[in-house]
């Protein structure tokens, strides 16, 4: 089933092949921003091809969800900064 979703999706793949990209970073933050306190941000490179079930928005998650995510992308990633 098309979505608007996988379409971007698949643009997306189409656009980083033609131009040679090999990694994207993910890359995500957390605080209350620089006017009302600190703020912790990451950054992430996976393979392509990998998929992490249950990986999630960490506010979504449990503690325990959160530590056991946590673990499955430390073991996962190709490099990880912050």
């Amino acid at each position: 089933m098309r979505t608007a979703s996988t379409d971007l999706a698949l643009f997306d793949a189409q656009q980083r092949a033609a131009r040679g990209v090999r990694h994207v970073a993910g890359v995500d933050e957390v605080g209350r921003g620089c006017l009302a306190g600190p703020v912790v941000a990451a950054a992430v490179i996976l393979r392509p091809e990998q998929l992490l079930p249950g990986v999630d928005d960490s506010k979504k998650l449990s503690r325990e969800q959160r530590a056991t995510q946590a673990q499955a992308v430390h073991a996962a990633a190709l490099a990880i900064g912050w």
